[in-house]
């Protein structure tokens, strides 16, 4: 059976012993979630080169990125706990109101200006797009800390978005995938390919609103509702917050 992750014309998945951008930025991310440190990519890249050469195939990409993407939406919802608990402490004894958490606008500046420049194909070297995923990571924690959703930056809407997709639960196969679709009446997305984005559609319905009926049964034992948090910029006034849900 055809993988159910690959799109057409996609690019090749990196080989087990291969430390790409991406992974690097993935193994700073895990130092910082869940070992509780923090490194840099360059730094971590290197260790992980090094431990490939003494023992191939001794990372298991696939399960770190399930761990750093559990460990961000732990510290997504801690922070919001806490930013809920000051606020029903305040409701419940008035007090001097606390200083609102200050946004670092240079930052936020300077992270507009490198994905402007990376739009534009003027910052696809390594250094840029590094700089530019770190600032990311912290207007993230930013905007989870403040409880705001948005606001304006020299007349661009500065909003955290969240994105909904298919992720194979760790150590579960493409054919275990399919044909938990084909048992959970899905068998339509199950063509000579499934394609990535359609299947990321399927979940995205069943799972991303409060009323969402949710993954089948079947496809629980094969997939979950990943997360990622990106922060986006656009022309003009406050974007609105709507959500839509379609059965």
């Amino acid at each position: 059976m055809p993988d159910v992750d690959q799109e057409v014309a996609a690019p090749p998945e990196p080989g087990p012993n291969e430390v790409t951008e991406q992974r690097a930025q993935m193994l700073a991310n895990h130092a910082k979630y869940v070992q509780g440190g923090y490194s840099d990519p360059e730094r971590e890249a290197e260790r992980a080169r090094q431990q490939l050469a003494e023992s191939p195939g001794s990372i298991d990409w696939t399960l770190m990125e399930a761990e750093v993407t559990v460990a961000m939406r732990k510290r997504l919802d801690e922070l919001s706990a806490e930013t809920e608990a000051r606020r029903l402490e305040q409701d419940a004894e008035p007090a001097e109101p606390e200083p609102a958490i200050a946004f670092d606008i240079a930052k936020i500046r300077r992270y507009k200006q490198l994905r402007e420049m990376q739009s534009r194909g003027e910052a696809e070297t390594k250094a840029f797009k590094e700089e530019a995923d770190k600032i990311e990571v912290d207007l993230i924690e930013m905007f989870a800390e403040s409880g705001v959703q948005n606001f304006n930056v020299d007349g661009k809407t500065v909003y955290l978005n969240r994105t909904v997709f298919a992720q194979r639960l760790p150590g579960v196969t493409s054919e275990e995938v399919q044909q938990a679709l084909i048992d959970s009446d899905a068998a339509e997305l199950v063509k000579p390919s499934v394609n990535a984005q359609t299947l990321n559609a399927y979940v995205r319905e069943l799972t991303e609103d409060d009323d969402a009926p949710g993954l089948p049964e079947p496809l629980k034992a094969v997939l979950e509702a990943g997360e990622r948090y990106s922060v986006r910029i656009i022309a003009g006034g406050t974007k609105a917050k709507s959500k839509t849900h379609s059965k």
